[in-house]
């Protein structure tokens, strides 16, 4: 679809429960390719010779029966002021005519390619579908209900390419709206830069590679505005959903082997955002950069943020909580992939995905569940780490005989008097250290 100058777009947006056309002017943009990137003024593409491009961002965005929505969110990736990207439109097994508004919005321009599934995935299975599918080098699952603010990309963008040190993904606060497009609130509790532990600030203006659409002002906002959160902090940290640029190669890192066109009923954020983070922490934005869309079909929230109040609702928070079983047997399942990746690090990923603070952990580690699954992989444990990490990891986390049983499980060997004796000081060790921090 081509625009000119007085040209308007059609949005599809619901009003009353019905769907509406509502006119909406909308500028031009420049057409061409993206203006060179610049390091110290120079441009980079004289600099290398041509031989390197700008980043490719990769827009996926998973419908399913968001007709009255879609075509907003569509058009605002169409907007965006940094045009290096490709989009992903997957029809996740819509019944409400979904896929005529989507081939509407999309007509005319190449960088939009449309898939459409015969079942609905859940957004997660689409997400993991969708990684085989796309080219860029960062990626973000808009959600289908959303909208994107037109420097979206380019300032994610110019995040990654200036942040002290690489992160697995970026994060922004979002505008919340009604079903309508009505702005609630801006969300600033998501994406909190005054927490504790965070590196401030980017790295020289001189130094970095410079999107062009990022003014010199805009760059000395955002460096005031961003923050690099360690992997180690633990707890819900970031934007929701379409908040989120990823690294693509983090995201194929958490690819779990069963997701050959397999349902996942959950949030791709839900499951990538601790994992990825747990790899190698992230980056907060604390910018407003997107349009968070509240309605009664919002399966996260339909009210706005309040600090006093639960933001998600029950039913999602029990899945998550579901879910978290099946993320932390994915990690112990694929021990030996993990461990030469992460190396001791390893243990740290299953805390972090336990969604569970530090000083709660160790009451998690009782749940029953989670005792099969470490003793059901304590041989494969036990063959990828020495016996001495294997016995810290596991006493820091487990009590008693489910220690005992986890550590008896990973030894390739019948254990020797003096290995039992070994084992028995250290979870005697582990438990005057525990009773003494409860005093």
């Amino acid at each position: 679809m081509k625009c000119t100058d007085d040209e308007t777009l059609k949005h599809d947006l619901p009003r009353q429960d019905e769907q509406q056309a509502i006119m909406q002017k909308t500028p031009r943009k420049a057409a061409g390719i993206l203006p060179d990137f610049t390091i110290g003024g120079r441009g980079v593409g004289d600099l290398s010779g041509g031989m390197i491009a700008p980043p490719l961002v990769s827009f996926v965005v998973i419908c399913w029966n968001y007709a009255k929505y879609v075509g907003a969110a569509l058009d605002s990736i169409r907007r965006q002021d940094y045009p290096h990207f490709e989009c992903l439109v997957i029809d996740n097994g819509s019944t409400d005519g979904s896929g005529e508004v989507i081939a509407k919005h999309v007509a005319g321009d190449a960088r939009f390619t449309v898939e459409t599934l015969p079942h609905n995935l859940g957004q997660l299975g689409a997400a993991l579908w969708s990684l085989g599918k796309i080219k860029g080098g960062f990626v973000t699952f808009v959600d289908a209900d959303d909208v994107l603010f037109d420097n979206y990309a380019s300032t994610h963008v110019q995040a990654h390419m200036a942040l002290p040190r690489n992160v697995a993904f970026t994060s922004s606060n979002v505008a919340e709206m009604d079903a309508q497009g009505n702005t609630l609130a801006s969300a600033t509790m998501y994406v909190d830069i005054s927490r504790d532990n965070l590196t401030p600030g980017l790295r020289k203006e001189q130094s970095v590679l410079r999107v062009p659409t990022i003014a010199p002002n805009a760059y000395d906002m955002l460096c005031a505005n961003v923050a690099t959160a360690p992997r180690w902090i633990k707890g819900w940290l970031w934007g929701p959903g379409t908040a989120n640029m990823y690294r693509a190669s983090m995201l194929k890192l958490a690819q779990r082997g069963d997701s050959n066109a397999a349902p996942h009923m959950r949030s791709a954020d839900g499951y990538f955002n601790f994992l990825c983070h747990g790899f190698a922490g992230s980056a907060l934005i604390a910018m407003t950069l997107s349009g968070y869309r509240l309605h009664t079909a919002n399966y996260f929230s339909t009210r706005e943020n309040f600090p006093s109040l639960r933001s998600g609702t029950s039913a999602y928070d029990q899945k998550a909580r579901e879910a978290t079983l099946t993320d932390i047997d994915f990690l112990l399942s694929n021990t030996e992939k993990f461990s030469w990746v992460l190396g001791e690090k390893f243990w740290d990923v299953i805390d972090q995905i336990t969604r569970i603070e530090s000083n709660r952990l160790r009451d998690y580690y009782r749940n029953q569940d989670l005792f099969k699954l470490f003793l059901q992989h304590a041989p494969t444990l036990g063959t990828h780490f020495d016996e001495r990490v294997f016995c810290r990891e596991v006493t820091a986390r487990f009590s008693g005989w489910q220690a005992h049983r986890i550590l008896q499980s990973g030894c390739n060997e019948k254990p020797t008097l003096r290995h039992r004796l070994r084992l028995a000081t250290r979870l005697m060790r582990y438990e005057i250290r525990r009773l003494r921090k409860r005093r």
